[in-house]
């Protein structure tokens, strides 16, 4: 899927895993999480 198409789709997303959690550390990378319509 294009990331135009998602971006359309999407209703909500968020920060998870460390960052998420306030547990980051400098080399930490950014997880996602999200929730998207299935309808075009």
């Amino acid at each position: 899927m294009k990331r135009i198409e998602v971006e359309k789709r999407t209703i909500l997303i968020g920060l998870a895993g460390s960052h998420g959690y306030g547990l980051n550390r400098p080399e930490s990378d950014y997880d996602y999480q999200g929730l998207k319509n299935p309808f075009p």
